[in-house]
């Protein structure tokens, strides 16, 4: 009788009698083995302490950095196009087109300072197709001695912003606003029309100056 180096399994010669217990007991051995093997190779529990790094895979925090990275990028990787976006009729917006504009003539001041005076100056602005709203910036002075003074911007008519001094003080006031923001306002793509009034009583002035249109509030489609 031999047995084989690893289990021990029975290997009859040939003048030994062949038993039925002998292979049963082989068949037990090769049975429990095999067992072991199955259970083995459904264990999740990393019975053998694998780390990442042993396999080559990457750790969940260097996975979540890249992911991080990858969704702080503002550089388009997936060259994702405008028309994949339903984008393709809308106005582009970059650094050769931004959403700033400026006044034609950024020095459109009207300075009324005489006795009971009043007066109106206009500009004309070009805006881009598909322009739903602008906003402007604009600066002034109101000054007053037991007087009143006020001064507003308008576009194509409709007043956007004001400001008004009125006091009974015998030295005066003085209200000066500097690149004041007006509130966002419709506009339409072509030629607009931006007013700015003064009016002053007998013993005040007014001025003030639209410096620019500081944001265009561009439409989702254009036609």
């Amino acid at each position: 009788m031999q047995y084989t180096g690893n289990y021990q399994l029975k290997k009859p010669d040939g003048t030994d009698l062949v038993k039925i217990s002998d292979l049963n007991e082989n068949a037990d051995i090769v049975d429990a083995e095999l067992k072991k093997l199955a259970n083995h190779a459904t264990n999740k529990s990393n019975p053998h302490s694998i780390t990442p790094l042993q396999i080559g895979a990457e750790t969940p925090s260097g996975a979540q950095n890249k992911v991080d990275a990858h969704a702080g990028r503002k550089d388009n990787p997936h060259a994702v196009t405008r028309a994949q976006l339903g984008l393709a009729n809308t106005l582009s917006v970059d650094s050769s087109n931004p959403l700033t504009f400026y006044l034609e003539d950024t020095g459109d001041t009207l300075m009324p300072t005489k006795p009971s005076t009043s007066g109106t100056s206009s500009v004309q602005i070009t805006l881009p197709p598909g322009t739903k709203q602008i906003q402007f910036i604009w600066s002034g002075n109101l000054s007053a001695n037991h007087d009143n003074a006020s001064v507003s911007l308008s576009l194509n008519g409709a007043v956007v912003d004001s400001a008004s001094l009125q006091t009974s003080q015998p030295g005066g006031e003085n209200v000066q606003f500097m690149n004041k923001q007006t509130p966002l306002v419709s506009a339409h793509p072509g030629a607009n029309t931006v007013s700015v009034s003064a009016s002053a009583g007998n013993n005040a002035s007014a001025s003030a100056t639209c410096d620019g249109v500081k944001q265009i509030g561009i439409g989702v489609n254009i036609v």
